[in-house]
């Protein structure tokens, strides 16, 4: 008998009970980590005992150099912890996290289930490529059932024998994929009195199984975003890297005729003037690739390239 499960996306987040709404401030539900709840109730009894705290973490600004949490009040809220053994970084994360949770406590119960329940569900689910064989076979089923009717009402009383020969064959595919589907879906300990109910099920896990996969590529194209975008504002501070070699950079994205429009509208919105700056990179990283015999030159005579093509370092706050 399988370990792996057969049922939807759907029913499974339902039972989870994922949108479900959870208390301000409290940590004893599931699936947040034992450890994580606890670090998190250390927390709220330490901002209960200062002043002013919740605020101060609420609306701080995060800085993409430097320590975000820091100055008196970090130290305050830190020296109210009942037990301390972090780290300056799981310090960091900590005070993020209940962040995020003073800033929208309901997104962020629904985030935290919603990923927890996700990752277990595509660890325990039945595989994508079974799911659609068992629905195949249903396909065919209803086929099959199709010919056999039609089969059947050609083979009248009067019928010449291969029109017989047809109905019992077609009946024989027909019983022979019924009991198939219920083998195999019995094996994942799924039972039910039609094929079509079977015809549902896997239908539905296959459209939650996309959505899921729709959900994760999302994701994952938005890492990459934000991967981009802090690989461009280093290349912004530090232009000299455009020109590692005569064809653009060694980091991502390699040539600036590569960044994604996305990412120049971004990074314009945040530091106006740095789309004439991506092309000011454009024309010397173009003069560079012209005169390869300067692959390999100084630093200061890359840099007098940069200046002659107008290309002037960025600040990043």
């Amino acid at each position: 008998m399988t370990t792996k499960m057969l049922r939807s996306w759907y029913t499974y987040s339902e039972e989870k009970e994922i949108d479900k709404k959870e208390p301000v401030e409290t940590f004893d539900w599931d699936p947040l980590p034992l450890c994580s709840r606890q670090e998190m109730k250390d927390l709220c009894v330490a901002l209960d005992a200062v002043e002013g705290s919740r605020d101060w973490l609420k609306n701080v600004v995060y800085k993409k150099k430097g320590r975000t949490f820091d100055g008196e009040m970090e130290d305050k809220v830190s020296a109210a912890l009942p037990r301390n053994g972090h780290s300056g970084a799981s310090w960091s994360c900590l005070l993020g996290t209940y962040r995020a949770c003073l800033r929208d406590w309901d997104t962020f119960v629904l985030r935290t289930k919603r990923a927890a329940a996700r990752r277990e569900y595509l660890a325990g689910v039945i595989d994508r490529c079974m799911n659609n064989h068992l629905r195949n076979l249903c396909i065919e089923w209803d086929r099959e059932v199709r010919e056999a009717r039609e089969a059947k009402y050609s083979a009248g009383s009067s019928a010449p024998l291969e029109s017989v020969s047809t109905l019992e064959a077609a009946m024989a595919k027909v019983e022979a994929l019924d009991t198939e589907i219920r083998k195999r879906a019995g094996e994942y300990k799924v039972s039910f009195r039609t094929i079509p109910e079977y015809k549902a099920l896997f239908q539905e896990i296959e459209e939650g199984l996309s959505l899921l996969g729709k959900e994760i590529d999302h994701e994952r194209r938005e890492e990459q975003h934000r991967e981009m975008i802090g690989s461009l504002e280093f290349l912004y501070e530090v232009p000299f890297r455009w020109l590692d070699t005569p064809n653009g950079c060694s980091l991502q994205p390699g040539n600036p005729n590569y960044v994604p429009a996305r990412a120049i509208a971004d990074m314009e919105n945040m530091y106006p003037g740095y789309t004439e700056h991506l092309e000011c990179v454009k024309r010397a990283l173009a003069w560079f690739a012209s005169s390869p015999e300067q692959y390999g030159a100084s630093r200061e005579s890359i840099q007098k390239v940069l200046d002659a093509h107008g290309v002037v370092a960025g600040k990043i706050i």
